[in-house]
C-alpha cells in the first residue's frame, strides 16, 4: 500500500515526490496517542522508486524501511530533513506535502484491562497535508480515502492520485518474487516449528501469558494482534523470552508479520551478534562455546590474549565468550552487587545457549563465580569448571586469623619467599584477587569478595580442574591444602590438578599459549 502510494505520487507530481510522512505507533493502536512521545513517531518513508529500480526492488526496499522504523527513533525532525536535502536537494520542498495512514480495524473495541472503550469519530476542519491517503480494513475490504487541500481538488490532483494508486496497487499484486519469498518463509517457519517441540512449547506458553488465549487456539497462522496484543505487549514478550530463555527475537520483524509461525522462525534463527556486556572470540554461531570469567576488576580485555590462543587451538567450530563483569557491575545496585552479577552472567549463559557451553573457566576470583554458576545447569548439561589459579574463599579472607596464618607460613618458607619476592606481587594483591589497575568499582569488588569469603565453595556433581601457578602458592601464605589452593577435592564429583611454573598474572598473558595447551589437552567436547 505504501509503495503503491509513493509510486502514484511520482506519476502525478514527478520523481522527487517520493517521500511520505506516516505515523508509527509503538502500540499498533494509531487511534491512541500516548502521553509519552516515543510511543508514536511520525516518520519519513521513501515510498517511491529510486532511479533504475525495478518494481520488486522498490517493494523490497520499502518493506525493509518499514521494518527498521518499527524501532523507536529519537532524531530531531530538522536533522532528518537536512540529511535528505543534502542527498537530493530536489526532494526537500516536498517532504511535508504527503501523508499516509493505515488502520487495520478502525471500528473495533479497544481493551483496557477489565473495561472496554469505543472510539468516537470527531470531524476535523482543514487538511494536515497537501495530500494524505487514509487506508483501513473494514469488513474484510480495503477502504481508501484522500484528504487534501482545496487546490488539489480544483486542479484534479486528487482524482489523478486515486487513479494512479489503484493502477499501481494492481501492478504490485502481480510481483511474484516477493510473494514466493513470503510463502517460503511461512513454510520454513512451519517446518522449524514442528522440528523443535521444546521451543514451540516455550513460545506457546509465552503467547498465552501475554494475550490470555488458550493453547488450542494457537495455530501457525494465528495473528498476535488479532488475539488482543499490541506492540507494547510484543516488546514485553520478547524481553521475557530473552530474560528467561535466552531467545533474542526481533520485535520489529515480528510486528511486520505477527503470526505464531513468524515467532517460531525468528526464535530459531542463529545469533548474528554478541550479547550485551560480552566479548566473543570466534564465530557467533559456533557449535561449542567456552565461557571465560574474569577475576577481580572484571575487565574482559585482560583475558583476550588467552581467549585468542584457546580459539586458535580449538578451531572455527569453537568460540570463547568473555563476560565484561566491570560493565555489568557498573549497573548493579549498591546493596546486592553479587546477586546482580550472578543474575547477569546467568542471563548471558541462557543467551549463549546452555547446550553449547562446553566449560566454564574462572580466572582468580572468577573461579568462585564459575563454581556457583555451574550448579545452575541441569545434571546432564552441567559443564566442567576450570579454576585458573583460583583460591578457596577462605584463603581470600582478610580476618585476623588468616593474617596470622599467612605470617606463619611466610616465616616457615622464608628462604624461598625472599628469593622470589623481588619478582612477585605483594601478598595482599595475590590473595585478594590478583588484579592490576585501579577501578572506580573497587568498593563494590571488595564487598563482593567479602561476601564470597562467607560462602561455601562446594559444588557436588561438578567436575573441577585446577591450573595452579606454583610460584604464587608461597606468597598466598597457605599452610593447609597447598596442593589444591585451599579447596577440598571431596566437595566435587572429580578433581584434577594441572601445575605450571609461573606467576599468577603470567597465565593469561605471557604464558597464554601454554595455558591454552592445558585446556586443549584436558577438555572433552561432546
Amino acid at each position: 500500500l505504501l509503495a503503491a502510494y509513493g509510486l502514484a505520487l511520482q506519476d502525478v507530481f514527478g520523481a522527487p515526490c517520493r517521500f511520505v510522512s506516516t505515523p508509527f505507533s509503538r502500540r499498533v493502536e494509531p487511534e491512541l496517542v500516548e502521553p509519552v512521545g516515543c510511543f508514536i513517531d511520525l516518520c519519513f518513508v521513501e515510498a517511491g522508486a529510486r532511479a533504475g529500480e525495478t518494481l520488486a526492488e522498490t517493494l523490497t526496499r520499502v518493506n525493509q524501511s518499514v521494518l527498521q522504523l518499527q524501532r523507536p527513533t529519537f532524531l530531531p525532525h530538522h536533522t532528518i530533513v537536512e540529511s535528505i536535502a543534502a542527498r537530493d536537494p530536489s526532494v526537500s520542498p516536498h517532504l511535508n506535502a504527503f501523508g499516509f495512514t493505515w488502520r487495520f480495524d478502525p471500528a473495533r473495541s479497544l481493551p483496557f484491562g477489565p473495561a472496554r472503550a469505543r472510539l468516537l469519530r470527531v470531524p476535523q476542519k482543514g487538511a494536515r497535508f497537501g495530500v494524505c491517503l487514509h487506508v483501513a480494513m473494514v469488513d474484510g475490504e480495503l477502504c481508501c480515502s484522500i484528504e487534501a487541500v482545496e487546490s488539489a481538488f480544483v486542479r484534479g490532483h486528487v482524482n489523478a492520485v486515486a487513479t494512479a494508486f489503484v493502477r499501481r496497487l494492481e501492478a504490485m499484486c502481480e510481483v511474484s518474487e516477493l510473494h514466493v519469498g513470503a510463502v517460503l518463509r511461512d513454510e520454513r517457519a512451519a517446518s522449524s516449528a514442528s522440528g523443535s517441540v521444546e521451543l514451540v512449547a516455550v513460545l506457546r506458553a509465552s503467547w498465552q501469558r501475554w494475550v490470555g488465549t488458550t493453547s488450542a487456539r494457537i495455530a501457525a497462522s494465528t495473528d498476535f494482534l488479532h488475539c488482543g496484543g499490541n506492540s507494547l505487549t510484543v516488546m514485553r514478550m520478547t524481553a521475557q523470552l530473552r530474560r528467561e530463555h535466552g531467545l533474542r527475537i526481533d520485535a520489529g520483524a515480528f510486528l511486520a508479520r505477527p503470526t505464531f509461525a513468524t515467532l517460531c522462525e525468528l526464535a530459531g534463527e542463529p545469533p548474528t551478534r554478541s550479547p550485551g556486556h560480552c566479548v566473543i572470540v570466534g564465530p557467533f554461531d559456533a557449535r561449542h562455546v567456552l565461557v571465560l570469567i574474569p577475576g577481580k576488576g572484571g575487565q574482559a580485555l585482560g583475558l583476550y590474549a588467552l581467549a585468542e590462543q584457546m580459539q586458535r587451538r580449538f578451531g572455527d567450530d569453537h568460540a570463547i565468550a568473555i563476560p565484561d563483569l566491570e560493565a555489568m557491575l557498573s549497573q548493579a545496585p549498591q546493596q546486592h552487587a553479587l546477586w546482580f552479577l550472578y543474575e547477569r552472567i546467568g542471563q548471558l549463559l541462557k543467551e549463549l545457549g546452555p547446550q553449547r557451553i562446553g566449560a566454564l573457566v574462572g580466572f582468580s576470583l572468577g573461579g568462585i563465580l564459575a563454581l556457583r554458576l555451574a550448579q545452575q545447569f541441569a545434571g546432564t548439561m552441567r559443564p566442567p569448571v576450570w579454576l585458573l589459579d583460583s583460591y578457596a574463599p577462605r584463603a581470600m579472607a582478610r580476618n585476623l586469623w588468616l593474617r596470622i596464618e599467612r605470617r606463619l607460613a611466610h616465616s616457615l618458607l622464608r628462604r624461598k619467599h625472599v628469593a622470589n619476592r623481588a619478582t612477585t606481587q605483594s601478598d595482599d594483591s595475590v590473595s585478594n584477587g590478583m588484579h592490576d589497575g585501579a577501578s572506580e568499582l573497587e568498593p563494590q569488588w571488595d564487598a563482593i569478595q567479602a561476601e564470597l569469603c562467607r560462602e561455601s565453595a562446594a559444588a557436588p556433581g561438578v567436575e573441577v580442574h585446577l591450573i595452579q601457578a606454583r610460584h604464587t602458592v608461597d606468597h598466598v601464605g597457605l599452610l593447609w591444602r597447598r596442593r589444591t589452593n585451599g579447596f577440598n577435592p571431596k566437595c566435587y564429583a572429580h578433581w584434577y590438578l594441572h601445575e605450571i611454573d609461573a606467576k599468577h598474572l603470567e597465565l593469561p598473558r605471557s604464558l597464554a599459549a601454554e595455558t591454552a595447551g592445558l585446556f586443549a589437552s584436558g577438555l572433552r567436547w561432546a
